[in-house]
């Protein structure tokens, strides 16, 4: 059976979850902190002490993006992981970029939003339209998906790249 190490509230857990769901996978999950000390046998598996983590028999993912490419191939899920290089290399060009660039640039946002964070996000939020021009306005989800990734929200990319909850 699968395992998943996450935090009910971390962003990159909840994207895994929803994909195990869409799979109809059982697993079953171990609720880590994401503040202060992690149990002992958890820094066995991952060595920086984030989530998620998915634990599939001796397969060991200790990140986000991943695991959503693994659980796509295991499953041999082309609607999800695309049937071509070609394909793939679209699905893994938007998981980057919203991993490497979006993300980042409304991280701010993110922080304010889902986890608390303090109040200097409205000096992020700002910072980040600086970085990223043609984001929404601050906290605002894009009009159109497409105008900002290039590619419509098929399938794949709602369930592995934008890790939206159903």
């Amino acid at each position: 059976m699968l395992t998943l190490y996450d935090h009910r509230d971390s962003t990159n857990a909840i994207k895994v979850r929803v994909l195990l769901e869409e799979l109809g996978l059982a697993y079953r999950r171990v609720e880590i902190p994401l503040a202060g000390p992690k149990p002992a046998s958890y820094a066995a598996l991952h060595p920086f002490g984030m989530v998620p983590t998915l634990v599939d028999g001796d397969v060991v993912i200790t990140e986000s993006n991943v695991a959503l490419r693994y659980l796509a191939e295991r499953e041999a899920r082309e609607d999800l992981r695309g049937r071509t290089p070609a394909d793939r290399a679209r699905i893994d060009m938007l998981l980057d970029s919203l991993s490497l660039e979006v993300r980042p640039a409304l991280w701010g946002v993110e922080e304010y939003a889902v986890y608390g964070g303090d109040a200097a996000a409205p000096r992020t939020c700002a910072a980040s339209s600086r970085r990223w021009p043609s984001a929404p306005a601050c906290g605002q989800p894009p009009a159109d998906r497409r105008a900002h990734t290039g590619y419509g929200q098929d399938k794949a990319e709602k369930s592995i790249g934008a890790g939206e909850r159903r």
